[in-house]
């Protein structure tokens, strides 16, 4: 195929668009098993076409500030599958979170401790340490004494 100049490989979006391809079917990419060795690949119309890509990314709320995001996350990278999503949702999304649920609501630990403004890292060292989620949630956190030389 020959290659066609669009003026675009140094953007933003260009490198978004070659990192999800690299992913997806260099064995020797870094995130290639999470992607490609798990059978997630890039479609058709995408992997051959960057400015297929920019015209679906353009269309459907592209901005520097935003990720390329699957809504399936063993899905394939494709216009049905894809969103863009800041790095926080991103991160809530992503298929290694564990969830936990609360008086019938179901989240994990990020969103429990944003939502009650409870430290996040106070609540994973506490399940490593066996507590139910629950008392993990619900017992307030000791305040610390902070001891000066004499004063």
């Amino acid at each position: 195929m020959p290659k066609t100049k669009h003026g675009m490989c140094k953007s933003r979006l260009y490198h978004i668009w070659n990192s999800m391809k690299q992913r997806c079917s260099n064995p020797k990419a870094i995130s290639y098993k999470y992607y490609g060795a798990k059978g997630v690949v890039v479609c058709e119309e995408w992997k051959s076409d960057f400015r297929a890509f920019f015209a679906w990314a353009m269309s459907n709320g592209y901005s520097d500030e935003l990720t390329i995001d699957r809504k399936d996350a063993s899905g394939d990278y494709c216009p049905e599958n894809c969103v863009w999503a800041t790095n926080k949702e991103q991160q809530n999304h992503t298929s290694y979170n564990r969830l936990y649920t609360h008086e019938g609501r179901t989240q994990n630990v990020m969103q429990w401790a944003e939502e009650t403004g409870t430290s996040a890292n106070m609540l994973y060292k506490r399940l490593l340490r066996g507590w139910s989620f629950e008392k993990a949630l619900t017992t307030e956190s000791k305040k610390r004494r902070i001891y000066t030389n004499g004063r």
